[in-house]
């Protein structure tokens, strides 16, 4: 067993402040609610994507959340922690503005910047390549069940 020195517990105690900071839980209590502008640095490989709605704008390689955007935090299995909620958040942005018709990406884009903002974010490889391969290999079906059970913005 690792001691933990205060230090550390400091370090986490900050970026556990600073992530919520930008986040509030929804009237629902079952999803989450931006009340801040967010601006989020996407992949190089984002640069050509243009997208603009009410909620959210994709510009030169940056996705702009725009304050009380909702999102669901980790679908399935997974659990909602300081290391992906940003990271579900971008991921829900992503793949809702590529369900109301942005193109210049795909899905496995949307996921592997899932992972790689939990790396950023300080969680393990493991986690972060479990949720990864669960989203390549998952989400297909999890569309498909919800087009066949009538839920809408699958």
């Amino acid at each position: 067993m690792t001691k933990t020195t205060p230090q550390l517990v400091l370090l986490r105690q900050a970026y556990h402040d600073r992530v919520f900071d930008w986040l509030d839980q929804s009237d629902d209590a079952q999803s989450y609610r931006t009340h801040r502008m967010l601006e989020v640095q996407l992949p190089d490989e984002f640069k050509l994507v243009v997208y603009r709605d009410s909620d959210m704008a994709i510009h030169n390689g940056w996705l702009f959340i725009n304050p009380w955007f909702e999102f669901d935090g980790a679908s399935g299995p997974a659990r909602d922690a300081v290391g992906n909620l940003l990271a579900s958040l971008i991921h829900d942005a992503l793949g809702r503005a590529k369900l109301r018709g942005c193109v210049g990406y795909t899905y496995r884009q949307t996921h592997r910047v899932y992972r790689d903002r939990m790396l950023v974010e300080g969680d393990s490889k493991l986690l972060a390549y479990t949720h990864w391969i669960l989203l390549v290999v998952g989400n297909p079906w999890y569309r498909l069940w919800c087009r066949i059970i009538g839920k809408d913005g699958a």
